[in-house]
């Protein structure tokens, strides 16, 4: 099944469930993107994390760009 929402919207529901599940019970919410080898977790709000950049499991950094931003919105 697939959701798309904001990625600072999906940040905090992660977050919340984060807090509220056991390390068992946890989902992997991720980034699918285009150009990039494998699919992105999406952070917790618990690290100080920048959203401008991923790397992919090439190790390749890819830049979030704004367009890319709006194309995980609803």
């Amino acid at each position: 099944m697939k959701f798309l929402v904001p990625l600072e919207e999906e940040i905090d529901i992660i977050t919340q469930l984060r807090e509220q599940l056991s390390g068992v019970a946890f989902p992997q919410h991720v980034i699918d993107l285009q150009h990039a080898t494998g699919k992105v977790l999406v952070p917790t709000s618990h690290w100080n994390t920048d959203l401008t950049q991923v790397r992919d499991f090439d190790r390749n950094w890819i830049a979030l760009e704004e367009r890319v931003m709006r194309s995980l919105e609803p």
